[in-house]
């Protein structure tokens, strides 16, 4: 990227970050669509410049988790997979169990969501603390995927490491 990129970037990324924390209902269809394309031409920029920043404000309302729900579930169905290639702190993870369960509800037959409950479950088996287990154990007996005896599985084996 030339300079002028890296400029151009960083207003967009200001510009989206301004949209999504402005959301006060699901986000509009267009919004959603650039977001999309424009983390699969720039995952890692993309989760690192604007999505975790804005994460770990701690500022997220439905509409906002929902937003990051399915660019997350975007990103995880095109071999982008660099969310989970990112290093991620605790408050960090506190983050992505609050959302999780917030959105295990509305969620609960969708086996895109449940996908991504999974790989979390797995990549941050080892960062999980009692209450995250307990707290995710709670929201995936709502699940009404074929997934769920998988997430169920993964969880126990993780309670069984610590």
């Amino acid at each position: 990227m030339t300079p002028a990129h890296i400029d151009l970037f960083k207003q967009l990324m200001t510009m989206l970050l301004v949209e999504i924390s402005e959301l006060k209902q699901t986000i509009p269809r267009n919004l959603l669509v650039t977001l999309i394309q424009f983390a699969n031409a720039y995952p890692k920029p993309l989760l690192e410049g604007c999505l975790i920043p804005y994460m770990q404000r701690g500022t997220l309302g439905p509409h906002q988790a929902d937003c990051m729900l399915k660019i997350s579930k975007e990103c995880l169905d095109n071999q982008s997979k660099i969310c989970f290639k990112v290093e991620v702190d605790s408050e960090t993870v506190n983050i992505i169990i609050t959302i999780l369960c917030a959105a295990g509800e509305t969620q609960k037959k969708c086996p895109k969501f449940s996908k991504l409950f999974l790989a979390i479950v797995n990549k941050f088996k080892a960062k999980l603390t009692s209450d995250h287990k307990s707290l995710l154990l709670a929201a995936v007996e709502r699940n009404e995927t074929f997934l769920k005896k998988a997430i169920i599985s993964a969880l126990k084996k993780s309670m069984g490491k610590k």
